[in-house]
C-alpha cells in the first residue's frame, strides 16, 4: 500500500497537477506510457 501510495503522489505532483480528479488513474496511465 505504501508503494502505491509514494507512486500516486509522484504522478501527482507531475501530471496528474493537472487533473486532479483522476489521481488514481494517473499511475495507471504513466505505466502505459
Amino acid at each position: 500500500v505504501l508503494e502505491m501510495e509514494n507512486e500516486k503522489s509522484h504522478y501527482k505532483g507531475s501530471e496528474c497537477i493537472e487533473c486532479g480528479a483522476c489521481v488514481s488513474v494517473c499511475p495507471v496511465e504513466a505505466l502505459s506510457l
